[in-house]
């Protein structure tokens, strides 16, 4: 109605009844009030509500907060905001869908003041440690917001999301409860469907920025939701609780493996390159894990296997321009560090596990890449990798793809100086020519002429 202060009146009759039919923090949607949920299919499935109510629903919940009215919206335990939510959600829905066209920007569609109302509601569930909060209604949240970017400007979006992230503060990972709750919020958010296609336009070339703090400053205005989720695994791996460490490389490995299911990012004669895309939104996740190598070495079995799990995936699904882009910008002690300790480490994790053919693969593309790149110094370190990679895996195709390796490389005179300096022991000629004569004498006879030929 036109009288605001009838309308906030209104609302808080409304909160007193949400109180008493609604009352308990639900811990998920299916938990949501039956009757509540078919009040709000009524309203908006004919013509019982006239007019958009988005706006001055979303004004009075923001003035009750402000006024702390007893018995409004003021405290974190408050169950049904979920309703308010899906009542706003609706009705901008069916503004949208009235007043949108092919020519309209989103941007211009609803008011300033709606859009700066959903920022303080959003903004008012930042926990506080000091207040007992629940988890059922602050995860109602980024649901709402997520939700509303089918219809509001991203940008607009983008920036709330950046604004509730930025009030806790860094030692909040310090806190198991409010890292939970971050964690779960991130998820929420990286679980709409939309996620990926939110972080485009292209990507941006790791090489144009110089270290972690910058590639994830660029990351997070380039590809603002991914790069706000690399920022906070940055975080994670700084905090001394196994826990929120734990909790961030499960959140992790859940989204590759939803991009890794997805069908959408499937490669294909329609989908060239969109593998290598979506991928290549996780780049900065490779210098971060180089930095944080003595935290990694430290973490139990599991713990490490899951973090260098999505290093192998990010790795073996970029592509190579994009990869040695950031390689070639790094230090050289954090390019031996990324190949010693965390590749090698990989080759130790996985050499007993059916996934190590796919490792290895990538390992020995990564170090055909490197070699062929101006990286010649490298060389002793690439030949140990190939060598911990050979010992680790006698497939035929990894033997046969060693060859080729050590055969490009014996062919160039820069590359034959580097990889038998007179320093270094040549073991990964033993090792490869141990393992030729090895398969002169397998089973399949495809395997047995080959290495024969050789």
């Amino acid at each position: 109605e036109t009288n605001y202060d009838i309308a906030q009146e209104a609302f808080n009759s409304l909160v007193v009844v949400l109180r008493k039919v609604d009352g308990s923090p639900p811990s998920s949607a299916a938990e949501h009030n039956p009757l509540l949920l078919h009040y709000v299919a009524h309203l908006f499935s004919g013509q019982c509500v006239r007019g958009p109510v988005h706006d001055r629903l979303m004004h009075c919940w923001v003035t009750a907060i402000k006024r702390s009215h007893p018995s409004c919206v003021v405290d974190h335990e408050f169950g049904a905001q979920w309703f308010l939510c899906e009542m706003i959600i609706k009705s901008v829905a069916v503004y949208h869908d009235r007043n949108k066209t092919a020519e309209s920007n989103l941007r211009y569609l609803f008011s300033s003041e709606f859009l700066s109302d959903i920022e303080e509601v959003v903004m008012f569930h930042v926990p506080d440690l000091k207040y007992p909060y629940h988890i059922g209604p602050l995860v109602t949240v980024p649901h709402f917001l997520m939700r509303l970017t089918s219809y509001v400007s991203r940008g607009h979006m983008f920036r709330i999301l950046h604004s509730y992230f930025a009030a806790f503060a860094t030692d909040n990972y310090e806190d198991p409860a409010m890292s939970t709750v971050k964690l779960k919020f991130m998820r929420i958010v990286l679980d709409h469907h939309n996620y990926v296609p939110m972080n485009f336009p292209p990507l941006v070339e790791p090489s144009q920025v110089a270290d972690v703090n910058e590639i994830l400053k660029v990351w997070k205005t380039h590809h603002p939701v991914a790069g706000l989720f690399l920022h906070d695994l940055d975080l994670c791996l700084q905090s001394k609780r196994s826990s929120v460490r734990a909790q961030a490389s499960v959140l992790l490995k859940h989204i590759l493996k939803k991009h890794d299911a997805d069908t959408r990012y499937q490669p294909g004669v329609d989908n060239v390159g969109v593998r290598e895309q979506v991928s290549g939104l996780y780049i900065p996740l490779l210098p971060i894990l180089v930095t944080h190598h003595g935290v990694i070495k430290r973490m139990p079995h599991a713990e490490q296997r899951d973090w260098l799990a999505s290093m192998v995936w990010v790795g073996r699904n970029i592509a190579s321009d994009t990869f040695i882009a950031w390689f070639t910008n790094e230090t050289h002690k954090r390019k031996v560090d990324f190949l010693s300790r965390l590749l090698t480490r990989c080759i130790s994790l996985f050499r007993d596990e059916g996934a190590f053919p796919e490792v290895a693969a990538w390992i020995m593309r990564v170090i055909n890449t490197i070699a062929h790149d101006n990286h010649a110094y490298l060389l002793p370190n690439l030949a140990e990798l190939l060598r911990s990679c050979l010992c680790a895996s006698v497939r035929p195709e990894h033997v046969f793809q060693a060859l080729q390796l050590i055969h490009t490389f014996v062919t160039s005179p820069s590359l034959a100086q580097g990889i038998f300096p007179s320093s270094v022991p040549t073991t990964v000629c033993e090792v490869l020519t141990y393992e030729v004569f090895k398969l002169c004498n397998d089973k399949e006879e495809h395997v047995r002429s080959r290495a024969s030929s050789v």
